[in-house]
Order: C-alpha cells, then structure tokens, then sequence
C-alpha cells in the first residue's frame, strides 16, 4: 500500500506538472499577442480619424448635405405603415384584415411613384422634381393630420363626420403622401450620385445610412415616451413638423446652392476636365466657383447667367 502511494502521488504531482506547463504561453505566442495588441492600439486612432473624416466630408459636401439632411429627417415619422400606426389602429378599432389593406394600399402606391418618378424628373428635372415631390407628400399629410384632428376642429367635423370615416380618411391620406415620398427618394438617391465626387460616394453614403437608421431609432424612441393611444395625436404633429422642417430645408437648399449647381452642370456639358476641377472644389471646399476670377475658366463661367424663370428646368 506504500508503493502504490507514493506510486500514484508521484504520477498525480508529474500530470500537474505537465497540465501548469501546457497552460503557460511560449514565447512566440506572447509575441504574437503583443503584435495584435499593438494592432488594435494603431488602429482605433485611425478608425476615429476615417469617422471624423467622413463626417467632415459629409457636412462639407455643399451639394448634396443639406437634400441628404432632408431625406434623413424624413425617417423621423410616424405618419407611415409601420409598427406605430399598425399599433395605433389595433387600439383604435381597427382589424387587422383593415390595417392588411392599408399597408398593400400603402405598397402598391410606393411601387407606383417608382414608375412615375422617373417621367417626372424627365418633365421638370432631378431638383424640381424632389421640390414637388417633397411639397407633395407635406401637404398630403397636412389634410391627413387635419381629418386626424376633425373631431375637435368645430369647421371640420361636421364634413368629415358626414360619411363617419375619419379614421379612413386619415390613412386615404397617408397612402397619398407616400407618391411624394417615394418620388422624393428617388431624385435624391440619383442626386447622391451625380452630385459627390466618385471617391467620396461610398463614405458619404454610408453617413448618410447611418443617420436614416438614428432617425428611425429615433421614431421608435417617439413611440416609447408616447405609448398611450391618446398620446398618439403628439406623434403626428411631431411627424409632420419633421416633414414640414425637411421641405423647408430642400427650399432653402433650391434657393441658395441650387444656382450653383446649375452652373457646374452646365460646365460639364461644354468641358469635362472644367467641370471636374470646379466641381470637387466646390462640392468638398464649399467655395463658390464665380470667386475664382483669377482662373480665365471661372471668370467664363460667372459670366454666366441663370435664368430663375420657366427656363430653369431647361437649364438643369
């Protein structure tokens, strides 16, 4: 028995020995760690950097910021076929074969302004066609906010109490504002392209996305403070203050840097080598190309006149 003890305590001490041994790094493994340590200390100040940079670059864009600021606002809503109205309806009254045919409704007219987009930037151009589109789908959802409301406006609610259909006005015109929506998404989605320099499309882009996906965030989180059916009412002016304030921003951008646009794309019609240099000058630098008189090019284009009459289409 004292063999076989001294046996089995001398093997059992050896496997410890072998098991601490196993467990402790070579050298080779530590040096690799620290080399991926040192990585991954040499790359978070580079991440930072490429993030402050892309936002600079986006802010920076004088084309393209404040019609992409427009189109991110837009996600700040309530006012559409998602989880907050489908919410709303169910407390409200509503079945789910209604609420069912809203959302199809809601599609098929999504789908159609795809199709008819097009025709209109055809008609009117790609910035006209994002200014009604815009206007559209805002004064759309003003009726739909003031059927919504019907019941407390005296003027109102005689009319719109007549066929007892207030809560299907309301989405009949929700449906509706989703044409302007749409046709709005389109003409930006271009202007995103032909408006950003080639090397900055991808980072301005997916700052952009980012902020599509903060402002949605940021509806859900409208719906968390405002849970109760009857606070639903604050959600819609909320809604359509945003869509009012986007509208007014794509104004102030048609107003101010529209004409600028104008210029530069007429310059890429008669020289493309011109274009590019003013054009990346202007879009990142936010300089005006009619300040640079001394280049004999720039003083050719701020000679230049843009017509603010019927001819802007033509022009654009």
């Amino acid at each position: 028995n004292h063999s076989n003890n001294h046996s089995n305590n001398h093997s059992n001490n050896h496997s410890n020995n072998t098991n601490t041994n196993s467990t402790l790094p070579t050298e080779e493994e530590e040096q690799t760690h620290q080399r991926q340590s040192g990585m991954a200390r040499s790359l978070c100040p580079e991440a930072v950097l490429t993030l402050v940079r892309g936002w600079q670059a986006y802010v920076e864009c004088s084309a393209t910021f404040l019609p992409s600021l427009t189109y991110v606002m837009l996600y700040m809503t309530a006012l559409s076929p998602g989880p907050l109205m489908s919410a709303y309806l169910l407390t409200h009254g509503v079945n789910e074969l209604d609420i069912s045919l809203y959302q199809a409704i809601s599609a098929l007219v999504g789908v159609a302004a795809t199709f008819a987009a097009p025709l209109f930037i055809r008609m009117l151009g790609l910035q006209w066609t994002g200014f009604y589109s815009l206007w559209l789908q805002q004064g759309s959802l003003l009726v739909a906010v003031l059927v919504f409301f019907s019941p407390y406006l005296p003027l109102l609610s005689t009319y719109v109490a007549i066929a007892d259909r207030t809560t299907f006005l309301f989405l009949a015109f929700v449906s509706i504002s989703r044409i302007g929506l749409w046709s709005f998404d389109l003409a930006e989605r271009q202007m995103m392209q032909e408006y950003v320099p080639e090397e900055l499309r991808g980072t301005l882009n997916g700052v952009e996305f980012s902020l599509t996906n903060f402002f949605s965030l940021g509806s859900y989180f409208m719906g968390v403070v405002a849970s109760r059916p009857e606070q639903f009412g604050t959600l819609v002016v909320t809604s359509l203050g945003f869509v009012t304030a986007a509208a007014l921003l794509y104004t102030l951008w048609m107003w101010r840097v529209r004409p600028l646009a104008t210029l530069l794309l007429e310059a890429e019609d008669d020289d493309a080598g011109d274009y590019h240099h003013y054009h990346s000058a202007w879009l990142v630098g936010g300089s005006d190309p009619q300040d640079t008189a001394a280049d004999p090019t720039a003083a050719q284009l701020s000679d230049r006149e843009i017509d603010d009459g019927d001819s802007d289409s033509d022009s654009i």
